[in-house]
């Protein structure tokens, strides 16, 4: 008794589909874009800028650090609440950990000009290339 073989006509056309991994692909991306929104630093401070009309945009660079000052005078270095008494040494910790190249200092509109000059006074004591004052832009 002979053994039938399959074999594969020459009319029949061979196909590939394509759809299964484009979907798998799309949940890759979606995976990918939803974990780097919870990857960024977003830290909300209630801060009210005063503005500028004129002025002048640098980009933020990687190593810069962002001194918030609120309305109730609450110094935060990112996220980390610090007092006026500590900045100085969390600042010189920060800085030996990761080379501080610029600091940002957002301070609220109703902080007087004397606390601010308190917290520029201790930021420059370090050795930080650019100090720089966060403001809003007038529309």
């Amino acid at each position: 008794m002979k053994k039938n073989r399959y074999t594969i006509s020459k009319d029949s056309e061979i196909d590939v589909n394509i759809l299964p991994l484009i979907d798998v692909l799309f949940v890759v991306l979606l995976f990918f874009m939803l974990s780097t929104l919870f990857l960024t630093k977003r830290y909300s401070f209630n801060v009210s800028r005063p503005s500028v009309e004129n002025s002048s945009t640098e980009l933020q660079s990687k190593t810069a650090t962002t001194i918030t000052i609120d309305k109730e005078r609450d110094i935060f270095i990112g996220s980390k609440n610090v007092d006026l008494n500590s900045l100085q040494s969390e600042l010189q910790l920060q800085n030996k950990q990761k080379k501080i190249s610029q600091i940002y200092i957002d301070a609220d509109r109703s902080i007087d000009y004397g606390y601010i000059m308190e917290v520029l006074g201790i930021v420059s004591t370090l050795d930080i290339q650019s100090i720089s004052l966060a403001f809003d832009r007038d529309k």
